[in-house]
């Protein structure tokens, strides 16, 4: 378990498996992500397991107090030059929240899985994430029409953290 500002990252277990099928599924959060459509469970119980054999991949169920309100983590890990992609959603009621939580994984990207850079790929219609990175990096690029959205292709902004400039 790792624990910061009262956001607590645990493992993902079988116990969450329903959850975050529920979750996936929601127009709501995934029009923040790659995925572009509902998925079936069979396609779920598939990306679930995939996670465990993964040594590429860190996801975290996110949890406050005693309620899971999200999930994080680090993909797309690359030990050769030691950066990874960070991965967050969270429930609407707990948006408040994402600071915190990135907060909470980069820190863990840099101490304990000792990458040297993190970095995210954000739509431009997710200003949360826009306004928490701009804030956090000067590492800023901004990718045209990269992702298809509710009929439109729209940009995406990529945003690298360097462990050296991290605040600790």
């Amino acid at each position: 378990m790792i624990e910061n500002n009262g956001i607590k990252l645990g493992p993902l277990t079988d116990k969450v498996l329903a959850l975050l099928f529920n979750w996936r599924n929601d127009y709501g959060l995934y029009k923040y992500f790659r995925q572009y459509r509902p998925i079936t469970m069979e396609e779920h119980v598939e990306w679930f397991r995939s996670l465990h054999k993964n040594d590429k991949v860190r996801m975290f169920v996110v949890g406050l107090d005693d309620t899971i309100i999200g999930v994080c983590g680090l993909t797309s890990i690359d030990r050769v030059n030691s950066r990874a992609e960070v991965s967050c959603y969270l429930q609407f009621q707990h948006a408040h929240k994402l600071k915190d939580v990135l907060d909470t994984l980069i820190s863990y990207a840099f101490s304990r899985e000792n990458l040297n850079s993190v970095f995210a790929d954000v739509f431009e219609n997710n200003n949360e994430k826009i306004t928490y990175f701009e804030e956090m990096t000067k590492h800023r690029a901004r990718v045209k029409q990269t992702y298809y959205r509710e009929g439109n292709y729209i940009d995406s902004f990529i945003f690298t953290i360097l462990r050296d400039e991290w605040k600790q």
